[in-house]
């Protein structure tokens, strides 16, 4: 039995079918990751940049706070001293020290 070696016009023709299929193949396969590498790189650009304007409002806000509560802690100070200044006056009638039946009565 001998084996016949000789190729044929549709051997060659199926074969050069198949390899440029196989490229094809490869060519389209290497293009969709290399569009998918793409569009990741441009969701975490996106992402990073958010985060960026995120932590900005989160800087910005902590300093308004900060910046309001100092403003909140001044005036309740000076509230609480003009309160106290008036209760004294009505307390002690103006002076440091008040007679004791003064301090009996005030709460009358």
């Amino acid at each position: 039995m001998r084996v016949d070696l000789t190729i044929n016009i549709p051997t060659i023709m199926s074969m050069i079918g198949f390899a440029a299929g196989a490229g094809i193949f490869g060519i389209n396969l290497y293009n969709e990751v290399k569009d998918r590498q793409v569009k990741t790189e441009y969701i975490v650009a996106s992402l990073g940049q958010r985060v960026e304007k995120t932590e900005l409002l989160i800087t910005q806000v902590k300093t308004d706070q900060a910046t309001q509560t100092a403003t909140l802690k001044t005036e309740m100070k000076t509230d609480i001293t003009e309160i106290k200044d008036l209760l004294n006056r009505l307390i002690f009638g103006g002076s440091a020290v008040a007679p004791n039946r003064q301090l009996k009565d005030w709460s009358k």
